[in-house]
C-alpha cells in the first residue's frame, strides 16, 4: 500500500481524491497521505489532494474522527465537494439528481462502480 502511495507522489500533477480500502489497518490514510506529501516535496510541488475511506464493514459510529453518518443518502451530501459511489446498493441506483446537484457545493460525483453513465452525469451538470 505504501509503495502505491509513493507512486502517487511521483506522478500526481493536479488535485485528485485517493480512496484507501475499507480494511486497512486504524492510521493507515494518515500514513499514505505523508508518503504523498513527502513525494510532492521531493518533487518541490505543493499540490492538493485528499483521502477518502470507505468505512462499509465498519459499525456506525465506531469509524472515528472525520467520518459522519447521516440518517439518509441525501443528508450527508449537504455542502459536499464530490460524491464517491463506491458500492452497488440499489437502493442508490436511482437517485434524484437535481435533488443530489442542488445539496452538494461542487457536482462532482465519481462512480467508482460505473452505475451511471458519464455522458449522461455530464449532461446533467455533474463532472
Amino acid at each position: 500500500m505504501f509503495q502505491v502511495a509513493e507512486d502517487i507522489g511521483k506522478i500526481i500533477e493536479k488535485y485528485r481524491i485517493i480512496v484507501v480500502k475499507s480494511t486497512v489497518p486504524v492510521g493507515a490514510c494518515e500514513k499514505v497521505q505523508a508518503v504523498i506529501r513527502s513525494e510532492l516535496e521531493k518533487r518541490g510541488l505543493d499540490i492538493p489532494f485528499d483521502i477518502a475511506s470507505n468505512p462499509e464493514f465498519l459499525k456506525e459510529g465506531t469509524a472515528g474522527d472525520g467520518v459522519s453518518y447521516g440518517k439518509h443518502q441525501y443528508e450527508v451530501l449537504e455542502g459536499a465537494d464530490c460524491l464517491l459511489l463506491l458500492t452497488e446498493w440499489l437502493s442508490l441506483g436511482e437517485p434524484d439528481f437535481e435533488r443530489i446537484k442542488s445539496l452538494m457545493r461542487t457536482p462532482v460525483i465519481f462512480d467508482g462502480r460505473n452505475q451511471y453513465n458519464p455522458k449522461t452525469m455530464e449532461k446533467m451538470g455533474f463532472r
